[in-house]
């Protein structure tokens, strides 16, 4: 049966997806890569979402070792606070291939498991996310896609992607990223959902990526 969502509804749950979702993928992108943070180092994403409302975000990453990171994150919504707090996991089995990765919602039944698969064609990239997931808006554990096709050359990373659930699309979005200095990028993108009366919505950030300093 296809579910209807009023337009606020429908804004809160590409808010939710997405904060899920966006545990280990860079700004402005809601699919996850198969790449880990390097070990020792930090992955921090700030980004901020408006059209007809207003929140942001902050997701911080630490590479453990060669092949796993973890990270922790939180959500803020103008008309509802603080809502949320994301953990998540993510291990390369082939690094740079394959991952898998888990993340989910503390205090909240929101959390998905995914298989990550990265593959590169030059400058060409394309993500895959393949899992299964659930939140407030499902009804038990559902089947989760993401698919994102980017161009990345030089300081310059621009691309598309779309994301599902069983049975339906649930969210596309259009972004870039441009590196302003070898730590520090910038994004902005702009996502919408595929009901009839489409949401939109508009995210930009800032992400910064170091390695930690071998003596304190």
């Amino acid at each position: 049966m296809r579910r209807v969502f009023s337009f606020k509804g429908t804004f809160i749950l590409i808010i939710q997806l997405v904060f899920v979702f966006e545990a280990g993928a860079a700004g402005p992108f809601v699919t996850d890569y198969a790449r880990t943070a390097v070990k020792s180092g930090f992955e921090i994403d700030m980004a901020l979402h408006f059209w007809d409302n207003l929140s942001g975000d902050f997701r911080i990453k630490h590479g453990i070792t060669d092949r796993l990171d973890i990270g922790v994150g939180c959500l803020y919504e103008k008309n509802r606070g603080l809502d949320g707090v994301n953990m998540g996991l993510k291990f390369g089995l082939i690094p740079g291939f394959f991952a898998i990765s888990a993340n989910g919602a503390y205090g909240k039944t929101a959390y998905d498991i995914n298989a990550v698969i990265t593959k590169g064609f030059g400058p060409v990239f394309f993500d895959m996310n393949l899992g299964m997931g659930e939140n407030d808006y499902t009804e038990g554990a559902e089947f989760l896609y993401s698919f994102c096709c980017t161009f990345d050359k030089d300081r310059i990373c621009a691309g598309a992607e779309i994301q599902g659930t069983e049975g339906e699309l649930t969210l596309w979005q259009a972004g870039f990223s441009f590196e302003l200095i070898e730590v520090l990028k910038v994004n902005a993108g702009l996502r919408g959902d595929f009901e009839e009366d489409v949401t939109l919505e508009v995210t930009t950030g800032l992400t910064f990526e170091f390695a930690a300093p071998d003596k304190f």
